[in-house]
C-alpha cells in the first residue's frame, strides 16, 4: 500500500515527529511503500494535496486540529485516513479507537475494513469532530495565540481560569437555511459530528457521524456559574435527552456579538464572527477502521 505519514512537530511536545518515524520504519519493513512529511498549517495549502496525491492511505501523527486540515486532501485524493494520536485530546483516535502503534496499524492495513465519515464546513474550513461557540472557543482561541511551541495540558491551566472568572455568554440564535428559527437563548452552542469532547464530558452523546447530520446542543446559561451543572450533566451522560439533529442542509448561526469559534479542539482560520453557516460536503471521508 502506498502510505503518506503526516506529522506535526509542534503536536505532543515532540512527539508526533518520533512516532511518525517510527511508523515510516515499521510500514517499511512490512513492504508498503511510504513517505514522511510535516503537515501544513492551511488545509487550502497546495503543498499538503501534492504530498499525498498518490496516496492510498494517509496517517496524521499529531493532534485532531491536523486531521481536519488534512481530511479535504486526503479524500480528494481518494485515500483513507488514520489518526496516530499525539495531540492534546485525539478526539477522532479516541472515537475509533485508534491507536499509536505500529502494530495496530499494519493489523488495520492487513484487514482493510473501512467507513464513511461526513465531512463538515463551516465558513469554508472542515471539521470532523464538531464546531462550537462560547466559554470552549474562547479558551481554545487564547490558548492557540499565546503557544509558542510544543504544549500541554499544563497550558490550559491559566486560559481556563481567566476566561471561567470573566466570561458572559453569548445569545445565539439558530436558523435553517430558510430563515426560520430552531433554537435562540445564551449560552455556548456546539454542533457534533462525532460525539467525544474535551475532558471526555460528551455532551452530545448522540451524534453520529456518517447519517448526514449534525446533532447539537444549546448549553443555556449566562456565565460560567450556569455553565457548570452542563459538565457536570455531560460527564454524567445527562445531556442525551436534551440533544437534538439539525436540519440535513445545514443551519445558520448568529450570535449577540462577534465571537470566536473552536472546530475540531483548534480555534477557527479568520477573526471573531456574528454569523457562521455549517453545512456538509458532498463527499463523504473514507476512514481506515482497526482491526
Amino acid at each position: 500500500m502506498r502510505v503518506a505519514i503526516l506529522s506535526n512537530h509542534r503536536s505532543g511536545r515532540g512527539r508526533a515527529t518520533r512516532l511518525a518515524t517510527r511508523l515510516h520504519m515499521a510500514l517499511h519493513d512490512a513492504g508498503h511503500a511510504c513517505w514522511q512529511a510535516e503537515t501544513c498549517g492551511r488545509e487550502d495549502d497546495p503543498r499538503m494535496r501534492e504530498v499525498i496525491r498518490d496516496a492510498e492511505l494517509v496517517v496524521v501523527c499529531g493532534g485532531d486540529g491536523s486531521l481536519r486540515t488534512t481530511a479535504r486532501a486526503a479524500r480528494d485524493a481518494g485515500a483513507m485516513l488514520w489518526h496516530a494520536p499525539a495531540g492534546t485530546e485525539n478526539l477522532f483516535a479516541r472515537h475509533f479507537g485508534m491507536r499509536r502503534s505500529s502494530a495496530a496499524l499494519l493489523q488495520a492495513i492487513d484487514r482493510g475494513t473501512r467507513s464513511a465519515l461526513d465531512v463538515w464546513d463551516a465558513d469554508g474550513h472542515a471539521f470532523l469532530v464538531m464546531a462550537s461557540v462560547g466559554l470552549d472557543a474562547d479558551i481554545v482561541e487564547e490558548v492557540a495565540r499565546r503557544r509558542r511551541g510544543p504544549q500541554g495540558r499544563r497550558h490550559w491551566l491559566r486560559p481556563i481560569v481567566r476566561h471561567a472568572v470573566r466570561w458572559r455568554a453569548p445569545r445565539c440564535e439558530i436558523r435553517d437555511r430558510s430563515g426560520r428559527m430552531l433554537r435562540s437563548a445564551a449560552g455556548t452552542f456546539i454542533a457534533a459530528n462525532l460525539p467525544e469532547y474535551a475532558a471526555r464530558m460528551n455532551p452530545v452523546a448522540r451524534a453520529v457521524g456518517h447519517d448526514g447530520r449534525l446533532d447539537a446542543l444549546l448549553l443555556r446559561c449566562r456565565s460560567t456559574v450556569g455553565l457548570l451543572p452542563w459538565v457536570v450533566r455531560g460527564w454524567l451522560g445527562w445531556t442525551r435527552g436534551a440533544c437534538e439533529p439539525l436540519p440535513v442542509d445545514g443551519v445558520v448561526v448568529r450570535t449577540d456579538r462577534a465571537c470566536h469559534w473552536q472546530l475540531d479542539g483548534c480555534p477557527m482560520p479568520g477573526a471573531a464572527r456574528d454569523r457562521l453557516v455549517l453545512q456538509r460536503d458532498q463527499d463523504p471521508l473514507a476512514v481506515l477502521l482497526p482491526a
